[in-house]
């Protein structure tokens, strides 16, 4: 659609050319600090008071340093994240004789090192190309916000947003980042509650649990107060996996749940071991496109679950918008990949642009293992995966996305904010954060009864229609 820009190809002979003195910028480079918490000025290592094309240089100079000495120990470059990062790995970083040195540092911190300079230097060629002077003082995240319309810090209706982004130019951006990007979290962001429960209730009546499951399923239930164990122990594995899923159903909205979203996710996990990945897929197809009945509910499919404000505002026309303006879209949730892939078939976005939690399958059957931690590593996870710092970011709960939108560019949004959202976006983003208040669902649009959503009280919404 764009031009690409011919920058790159001027840098890489610039870093040819220069020869960089490692211990003139040692000391800045040890102060970058980690990437959701910086500020703009952090890179500015050359000290001259803007972001140039020569700051640029020396982060290139460092990152191809690093990936020479990682190439020579035979350490893999991008190894996936499995913590999140919680002290800067830049000050790590030495230099001795003329050169980068690394050779104190051990591998597990070279391997959070490598994707954390990568994105330093994908930052600070944003800003070096820029047109405009951006103020250093300030944090990166939302730093671009003023070329946002209409942008409140504080709050915007979804048809703000709407009209906010179909006004917005995104043409300076693919001369400035060269692949612009945004990102989106799943449950309770692009669509109502968590899709998890639905599938998790359609896997309870399918009759495809393998009955080796049962005893994981029973120790959840003899956990709970209330339940009669004796029931307990004479049901099959299905008859304990409804019991565990409308006691779920039950305590969600409740204050003060004996049962959490983690338990019922590994509680999922136990129920797939043994299962055929064709099975689970049909079931996550299910999910989506039919719904299904559990005990005396009927679960709406959950394609009806997407947040809409109207016919022409909601979360899925805000995606198809960003794609009509070749901006690349990415998925990033915490939900079992093979519902966050069925989502984005549903959304029309490649599968290459998700991530959810993987888990390990072996000759075609579920085992109990996941790859890696989504919930916990996003920010890791993006700025490894990201092809860019994402223009703008979207997300609802503040232990899983707050790292991502700390990356945002020109502004992220708390879809349905609670309390705790808010004070998190004071405590680490400046109150950056735009809160979205959705009210209603594709399936209100389509005539169908769902429950709405209070102002200001978060998602409560349910896929289960009584």
């Amino acid at each position: 659609m764009y031009a690409k820009p011919l920058k790159y190809a001027f840098v890489a002979t610039l870093v040819a050319c220069s020869h960089v003195q490692p211990i003139d910028y040692l000391k800045k480079i040890q102060q970058i600090g980690l990437s959701g918490q910086r500020q703009v000025a952090a890179l500015d290592l050359t000290n001259d008071g803007k972001i140039s094309v020569q700051d640029e240089v020396v982060l290139r100079d460092l990152s191809a340093s690093l990936e020479q000495h990682l190439k020579t120990t035979a350490q893999p470059l991008t190894p996936p994240p499995d913590a999140p990062v919680s002290e800067s790995p830049f000050q790590l970083i030495q230099a001795k004789n003329g050169t980068w040195n690394f050779s104190h540092v051990d591998e597990k911190s070279l391997q959070n090192l490598y994707p954390e300079v990568q994105w330093a230097l994908k930052q600070t060629r944003v800003f070096a190309a820029w047109p405009h002077h951006v103020p250093l003082a300030q944090k990166i995240n939302s730093s671009f916000s003023s070329e946002l319309k209409a942008y409140d810090q504080d709050k915007m209706t979804p048809l703000q947003v709407c009209a906010a982004i179909t006004k917005f130019d995104f043409s300076p951006w693919f001369k400035t980042v060269h692949a612009p990007s945004v990102v989106f979290d799943l449950d309770s962001t692009m669509w109502a509650g968590n899709v998890m429960d639905t599938f998790m209730a359609l896997l309870a009546v399918s009759n495809k649990i393998p009955s080796d499951n049962n005893g994981n399923i029973k120790k959840r239930l003899l956990m709970l107060e209330g339940v009669n164990k004796k029931e307990v122990e004479k049901n099959d594995v299905h008859a304990n996996a409804r019991m565990l899923v409308e006691r779920w159903f039950h305590e969600r909205t409740q204050p003060k749940p004996q049962l959490t979203n983690k338990d019922m996710f590994f509680s999922m996990i136990d129920m797939l071991k043994g299962m055929t990945i064709a099975d689970v897929d049909a079931i996550a197809q299910q999910t989506f496109h039919e719904g299904g009945d559990f005990l005396s509910t009927r679960l709406l499919p959950w394609k009806t679950q997407l947040f809409a404000e109207n016919n022409q505002c909601g979360m899925r026309s805000l995606l198809q918008q960003f794609v009509r303006n070749g901006v690349k879209v990415y998925l990033m949730s915490a939900t079992l990949k093979v519902l966050a892939e069925e989502g984005a078939r549903l959304l029309a976005i490649p599968l290459e642009q998700v991530v959810g939690t993987e888990v390990v399958t072996i000759n075609g059957v579920y085992t109990d293992k996941i790859t890696r931690n989504v919930y916990a590593t996003k920010g890791e996870i993006a700025r490894q995966w990201l092809p860019s710092p994402p223009l703008f970011a979207f997300g609802d709960n503040p232990a899983s996305d707050t790292a991502i939108m700390q990356e945002a560019l020109v502004a992220a949004f708390m879809i349905n904010p609670k309390e705790a959202f808010l004070q998190k976006d004071k405590e680490v983003a400046d109150g950056k954060f735009v809160s979205v208040f959705f009210h209603k669902l594709e399936a209100d649009l389509a005539g169908e009864t769902m429950l709405n959503l209070p102002d200001g009280s978060g998602s409560n919404a349910s896929s289960v229609s009584r």
